[in-house]
């Protein structure tokens, strides 16, 4: 960086030029290169500096939901912390669900708010709240600053972040033609201080060994393993112990990407929550290990009140899952110490059981699903929406070796899927989002984002169109819960200028008609 200019940014402090600047400068030793920005009055001085520097990969949107959402999905795919900058007022809060979502997937998304002055507080001033602390429920690290800007000379972006920094006018006081020379040249790609830091635990390697061996002392030998959402990294390294483990049966979810993985085809059961219980119910199992993220399976769920289980967690979440089990995960690297371990000693029964159960997929959407899965490309990007999608999915589908498999299973909402998707898509694959109709009609601003890209990257908006949330059906005998509809998409396809078909049986669903960037399944 150029020393006479950075000497007269920080002789500039009174200007909100120079303080955007040294807050952007923050970002870049974090190594944060892609930023999304939600243009409004307040932060105008970080929409000057970025319409006139190269440096951050920079994008605009007018809904700073939806921006929070998608930003959340380029740190998830990226692994490297990405920052959305927005004005002051109700405009932070819409940011709140996507923090809550990066708190519980562990994803460190920064947040920027411009605010008014702090003497502006109390006085209900126009775009004037209490801002400073809106988010802090959900973040590793919190500030509120206005004129001393010190603090962020050292500060490490460690997780879920909120800055929100105080503007007075003028906001845009001296103003440059260029304002690239105020950032250093780009940092090593190959190094990863920026990427995604897993939350420290208190134990060290050694101390978690020991406490996984100490463990393991209380399963004996009928043990399930069920494999939860993970990256690429994380299921390669799975699958290496995996592959070593003898006499072992592994539940595993589509976002495991180990699924319809050949080399532990013969470990893996295929089979519903209802089979499960009757499987730990008979003594068949009597304890689980689970990797990875969070699981969706409904069995998951029922563990709370199993209180006899034995749970074993393996994820780089730092959450169990599971609110009798208070001690966090250990870290996935450490699942080599399952070798060695006696899994099951009772593989012809529960074999004998499991090809009782008849898997029912005869109901419409089942099929749909099942034809639509054999559709897709062997190499696909998958992103399955919260809800009935995923669960259906996960019993229905033919789930191929070489797909990728995605969700956001945070804190488990229908809310910003589309966003997250968008954020999510990869210009090497075709990206299908799966999602319900409720789903869809609750992100339907995000569209935009997809039609911004449309040219650049190859999706497909499947949308699951049950007419309500059907989902509730399985829960509660009242119609209420379902908000049902008559919607047909047709009309917001034509609103983002994008090709669209509808199918309402499964004979009618062809590859052709994969060729549509909006797809509606009719149930």
């Amino acid at each position: 960086m150029d020393t006479d200019m950075n000497n007269q940014v920080l002789t500039q402090k009174e200007t909100c030029i120079a303080r955007a600047l040294q807050v952007l400068q923050w970002l870049q030793r974090n190594e944060v290169k892609s930023v999304v920005v939600c243009p409004g009055g307040r932060n105008a001085p970080f929409v000057e500096v970025l319409s006139k520097t190269s440096f951050f990969q920079t994008e605009t949107f007018f809904e700073e939901r939806s921006a929070a959402f998608y930003a959340l999905g380029k740190a998830k795919k990226e692994q490297k912390p990405v920052t959305l900058i927005t004005t002051s007022g109700t405009a932070v809060a819409e940011t709140l669900p996507a923090m809550i979502e990066a708190h519980y997937q562990n994803i460190p998304l920064v947040v920027v708010s411009a605010d008014r002055p702090k003497s502006y507080r109390g006085s209900g001033a126009p775009q004037a709240i209490e801002q400073s602390e809106i988010l802090k429920s959900f973040c590793t690290d919190c500030f509120d600053l206005e004129d001393d800007l010190k603090l962020l000379s050292t500060h490490k972006i460690n997780g879920t972040t909120h800055l929100n920094i105080c503007f007075d006018e003028p906001l845009l006081q001296s103003v440059q033609d260029n304002y690239s020379q105020h950032f250093a040249p780009e940092v090593d790609e190959s190094n990863d201080k920026g990427k995604i830091s897993k939350l420290d635990t208190t134990k060290s390697y050694q101390d978690e060994r020991r406490a996984i061996k100490e463990k393991l002392k209380n399963f004996k030998n009928k043990t399930l393993i069920i494999l939860g959402a993970l990256n690429q990294q994380e299921s390669q390294l799975t699958l290496k112990t995996l592959k070593k483990l003898n006499d072992v049966f592994i539940y595993a979810e589509p976002h495991s990407q180990l699924k319809g993985c050949p080399d532990i085809s013969e470990k893996l059961i295929n089979c519903d929550s209802q089979t499960l219980n009757m499987l730990f119910a008979e003594k068949l199992f009597d304890s689980v290990v689970r990797i990875g993220g969070v699981p969706v399976l409904r069995f998951w769920r029922d563990l709370q009140n199993l209180q006899d289980i034995n749970v074993l967690n393996f994820s780089d979440s730092p959450f169990s899952g599971i609110a009798r089990i208070k001690e966090p995960p250990f870290a996935i690297s450490c699942i080599a110490e399952l070798l060695g371990h006696s899994f099951s000693s009772n593989a012809q029964d529960i074999n004998k059981k499991l090809k009782s159960q008849v898997n029912n997929t005869t109901d419409k959407e089942s099929q749909l699903l099942l034809k639509l899965s054999e559709l897709i490309e062997e190499d696909g990007h998958i992103f399955l929406g919260n809800s009935l999608p995923i669960r259906e999915w996960d019993q229905s589908a033919v789930v191929k070796s070489k797909q990728l498999y995605t969700s956001m299973r945070g804190a488990n909402g229908i809310d910003g899927n589309i966003a997250y998707f968008a954020g999510l898509c990869l210009d090497d694959r075709t990206n299908y989002c799966i999602i319900g109709d409720l789903t869809t009609m609750y992100d339907l601003s995000s569209g935009f984002l997809l039609k911004h890209f449309k040219e650049k990257i190859d999706f497909k908006i499947v949308v699951i169109n049950n007419c309500g949330g059907q989902i509730f059906k399985k829960l509660f005998d009242n119609e209420m819960f379902i908000n049902c509809h008559q919607t047909s998409f047709r009309a917001w396809a034509d609103l983002l200028q994008l090709t669209y078909c509808e199918v309402s049986e499964r004979d009618e669903l062809t590859k052709d008609k994969l060729n549509h960037q909006i797809i509606e399944l009719k149930v």
